[in-house]
């Protein structure tokens, strides 16, 4: 039965940290792609101004 128990413990807590690494990374795409766009947007006005 213990043995049961710490597979669902882990299998939960596993669940979890998936879930809360999957919301870091979109965030940091997110930021990435805005990072992007903004050094795009200086770079066209470096060049066209």
């Amino acid at each position: 039965m213990t043995l049961i128990r710490e597979i669902r413990k882990t299998s939960l807590y596993f669940t979890v940290s998936l879930s809360d690494f999957e919301k870091s990374s979109k965030q940091n795409a997110a930021q990435r792609i805005k990072i992007k766009k903004n050094t795009i947007e200086k770079q066209y006005i470096n060049e066209y101004t």
